[in-house]
């Protein structure tokens, strides 16, 4: 066979379960995009549908109903979260300061991102819909557990009652409520010092492990 007979070949059609596959990543890609932009309340099926190009049908075959579609988007939201945070780890596994340079990246590639803007919309959600927020803490808990897990296979404990696994949940906590203020505080220069001052802190209770290759926890 030529190379230009290969070129004019049509592509394998897709498997009932591919299509279906592709069907539900557009749905939740457009689930969080909404989210992020219209916030929960303002989230409606109709809306995904629109954003995704799909039919009513096909999300009523993929997805129960609104609630079903929104806790997969934060499954999906999580899953992405984690991932560029195991993306900011590898980018500074070369810095003079790790710490600093790991604390750094966080703030500004994960803390900025769709993602966080989700998963405070969900949280916010939770607080005001109790069965919502009970199908949520699973995701919640799971998302929490690998970020320490990660935690403690980067850092070490400089004093022997340090807790390397909480410092670095006082962080992301710290991270995100900075994160909220942003809304009334645009200039990313306002919260410099204040990072610096959670760096210089943080320096007094752990360090980064020397040669850390294996990758993050799944």
């Amino acid at each position: 066979m030529s190379q230009h007979t290969a070129l004019n070949q049509p592509a394998p059609r897709r498997t009932q379960a591919e299509r279906r596959e592709a069907t539900r990543q557009k749905l939740l890609d457009a689930t969080i995009t909404c989210l992020a932009r219209d916030g929960f309340s303002g989230t409606t099926i109709s809306q995904i549908v629109a954003e995704a190009q799909v039919s009513h049908g096909a999300s009523g075959h993929l997805f129960e109903n609104k609630t079903a579609m929104l806790l997969a988007a934060a499954d999906e939201a999580f899953w992405r979260f984690y991932r560029r945070w195991e993306v900011a780890v590898q980018a500074v596994t070369q810095a003079d300061d790790r710490l600093e340079a790991l604390l750094r990246v966080t703030w500004i590639n994960l803390l900025h991102g769709i993602e966080n803007e989700v998963l405070l919309e969900l949280l916010i959600a939770g607080k005001h819909d109790p069965e919502f927020n009970q199908h949520l803490e699973p995701l919640f808990g799971q998302f929490l557990q690998l970020m320490q897990q990660s935690a403690e296979q980067l850092f070490e404990a400089l004093q022997p009652d340090v807790d390397v696994a909480h410092m670095m949940m006082l962080t992301q906590w710290l991270f995100r409520g900075m994160a909220l203020d942003q809304r009334i505080r645009p200039s990313p220069d306002y919260f410099t010092p204040y990072i610096q001052a959670w760096v210089t802190l943080l320096r007094g209770q752990v360090k980064t492990r020397q040669a850390v290759h294996t990758p993050a926890p799944k």
